[in-house]
């Protein structure tokens, strides 16, 4: 009888009891969710209970489809006690990175399409099938059909890239700092662009272009710049006037198509051209003085530059196919490396030329 209590007492299902009985008792787990309870924490982990502890994940919002609904939409992700929710959009074209906490314990994340306080749709998402195995920052975004609440809502759906942060990807230097959400899209809008440019053979054209006229310790920066000028393509909507839009598509071209690296606005994108356009604008990326996000509405960019006769002007536009942050952050990046190549240029003329002096001296 005593072998048996004892051995009922050692058994883990004894200590969980135990445990939980004990902090029942304490008035710290009787107001909060059982889990704060650091020793139950550890024996839910321990036994298998919790298959994983806290971490967090970022949801790219691309956008939601719909039919019925009017109104400014959002969408709420919450997992847990934790709750994100992006801007509002009447198009239901977001564009937005959030990064939630998903505590230890928590089965599911759910993801509601809402107008106002009230939720048309909803999705569940399983957090160790669905979450936990997202961890490749260059994969391709999902679209989900989502569970109708409201009778008015007709095929709803919402697109999202989803990624599970570890540790190590927390530590590391591709999601680091307090912008962990901003750096996890330009990492896989590059990654995407690089890619694309991977499955058409390799390198643009610059690479091909300028390869013999600098270094080879020069390769890696333009190999750099063709991925810069793939992810600095793609469309977006500028403002002409009395609050009205006009889509337009952004193409960077560069060598050996063009003389200079120039940011050109077209009607139509340049690969469903039946017969080659002009562009609406022309803008030299070395005259651009500075590329930064709007104040007050999070998917508007400008981009500050100065024209061939030296007038300054402001070129707003608003992201389209993807967050404004990486539209600037990415165009940043690259005018920096026109600029670096810029430099080397002239420092391979000025080099050079003191050669070929050299030699006429001897």
């Amino acid at each position: 009888m005593i072998g048996f209590l004892l051995r009922g007492i050692t058994s883990p299902l004894f200590c969980i009891a135990a445990v939980f009985g004990v902090c029942s008792i304490c008035a710290c787990c009787r107001r909060c969710n059982i889990r704060d309870c650091a020793c139950i924490r550890w024996l839910f982990r321990k036994t298998g209970a919790d298959p994983f502890d806290d971490f967090e994940a970022i949801f790219q919002v691309h956008e939601c489809f719909h039919a019925g609904v009017t109104g400014q939409l959002q969408i709420r992700i919450t997992a847990g006690r934790e709750q994100v929710i992006t801007e509002k959009s009447s198009k239901g074209n977001f564009q937005e990175t959030l990064t939630i906490l998903i505590e230890q314990g928590t089965e599911y994340v759910t993801v509601d399409m809402m107008v106002g306080r009230t939720v048309h749709a909803t999705l569940e998402l399983e957090v160790t099938e669905e979450i936990l195995t997202r961890t490749d920052n260059s994969a391709d975004a999902l679209t989900f059909t989502m569970d109708k609440v409201s009778k008015k809502i007709q095929d709803p759906g919402v697109k999202l890239t989803i990624f599970a942060v570890s540790e190590k990807d927390a530590e590391s230097g591709l999601l680091a700092g307090p912008n962990m959400s901003s750096n996890f899209a330009l990492n896989s809008h590059l990654a995407h662009a690089q890619a694309a440019l991977a499955e058409k053979g390799g390198g643009g054209g610059v690479s091909s272009a300028l390869a013999e006229v600098l270094d080879t310790e020069s390769a890696g920066e333009l190999q750099v710049i063709d991925v810069l000028m793939a992810g600095s393509s793609g469309k977006v909507e500028i403002f002409s006037g009395f609050g009205s839009k006009k889509a337009r598509y952004v193409e960077v071209e560069g060598p050996p198509k063009t003389r200079n690296f120039r940011l050109n606005l077209y009607k139509t994108p340049i690969k469903d051209q039946k017969k080659e356009e002009a562009p609406d604008k022309e803008i030299e990326i070395l005259k651009i003085k500075s590329v930064y996000a709007d104040a007050q509405k999070h998917n508007v960019f400008h981009i500050s530059y100065v024209d061939s006769h030296k007038a300054s002007h402001v070129l707003a536009m608003v992201a389209s196919d993807r967050p404004a942050a990486v539209w600037v952050d990415t165009l940043v990046l690259l005018v920096e490396k026109v600029h670096t190549l810029h430099t080397m240029q002239k420092d391979n003329k000025a080099a050079g030329s003191r050669s070929i002096k050299d030699k006429s001296r001897k």
